[in-house]
């Protein structure tokens, strides 16, 4: 405690970040300057959308996010360590794509959006969370994105537009190439 007191003390730590760490105590990841949780999930990719919908008992959803419109290439279970990756400014989802690949994360797919959906169903009342993982070109032309969301304290899939843009409160789901090391 003497230790902290130094490095606010000294300027080494700022009060911003002891009110956050405060706020949130699972994790703070200094490189990054962000807080978040890991969660550990195990994805069953033989399942498919369709059923990861079922499953999840969402009280409304979009039904374009199907098996036929997000087909899943991989088979068997998956054991993955997922965390959110959070902006501070809106962003598109390119620019965030980008940035979380550049940062060293991988964008989840929809199979893992949804498994953590039914493991964690709480979160998605929280804010928004966003797998730009997998990716399905519409009838209008333009990609779209799946997404867990809240509407007046009701579970919600749906789709948004991958060059639209994504508020401060929206995460993305990601897991961290190092840890997969």
């Amino acid at each position: 405690m003497f230790e902290l007191n130094d490095q606010v003390r000294n300027g080494r730590i700022s009060g911003e970040v002891i009110q956050r760490l405060m706020e949130n105590p699972d994790r703070y990841d200094d490189k990054l300057g962000r807080f978040g949780r890991r969660y550990d999930i195990m994805v069953n990719y033989d399942l498919g959308v369709d059923r990861l919908v079922a499953a999840n008992k969402f009280n409304w959803k979009n039904n374009d996010v199907t098996s036929a419109h997000f087909p899943v290439e991989r088979k068997g279970v998956r054991e993955v360590v997922v965390e959110f990756y959070e902006f501070d400014r809106v962003v598109t989802g390119e620019e965030a794509a980008a940035q979380i690949e550049a940062d060293g994360f991988v964008n989840e797919d929809v199979p893992t959006l949804l498994t953590f959906g039914k493991e964690h169903p709480i979160e998605q009342l929280r804010r928004p969370i966003v797998a730009l993982g997998s990716r399905w070109l519409g009838s209008g032309g333009r990609w779209d994105v799946a997404f867990l969301d809240r509407l007046g304290g009701r579970r919600v899939l749906n789709l948004n537009w991958l060059h639209f843009d994504f508020y401060p409160d929206y995460r993305f789901l990601v897991f961290s190439k190092s840890a997969a090391l």
